[in-house]
């Protein structure tokens, strides 16, 4: 009996030692519009990340609201399950749901051809749900930077 607690408190000391540093964005990469509308349109694309624990952990949820030169244009979605190596990079595949407007006009330039890239302020708010073993995490996502979206 009396070693459960002694147990107990070792696995809490040794868990409040692991401190999980954020992941960090790289880069968009493969940006394709699967369903194009005039309210909305379905767009693919692949998110690269660096983790830079020294262990390996699950992804498997991600919800993001997507906001391109500080204008909402939708919710971003990854609903699988992501084996992020440690100490790595490594392709996160999502979908999203983008509202049509003002903030998307310069993303249709590059496809109308009138330019190769464009240049956008794009920020990321949401949550990740990511597992390590038996412990599940709801990780808040942040990123803001100014990124080149290339066709």
């Amino acid at each position: 009996m009396r070693k459960f607690p002694l147990i107990s408190l070792l696995i809490v000391l040794a868990l409040g030692s692991c401190k999980v540093r954020s992941l960090e964005f790289v880069e968009v990469k493969n940006f394709k519009v699967q369903k194009l509308g005039l309210t909305s349109s379905q767009v693919a694309l692949d998110i690269s990340c660096y983790n830079p624990n020294k262990f390996g952990m699950k992804l498997t949820g991600l919800t993001s609201d997507v906001y391109i030169d500080s204008q909402f244009i939708g919710q971003a979605k990854f609903d699988s399950t992501l084996q992020i190596p440690r100490q790595d990079t490594f392709l996160l595949p999502v979908k999203m749901d983008m509202k049509m407007g003002p903030a998307v006009s310069g993303l249709f330039k590059v496809f109308a051809g009138y330019a190769d890239s464009v240049n956008v302020l794009l920020r990321f708010e949401g949550k990740a749900k990511l597992k390590k073993s038996i412990f599940d995490i709801n990780y808040p996502i942040l990123y803001e930077g100014v990124e080149t979206i290339k066709l």
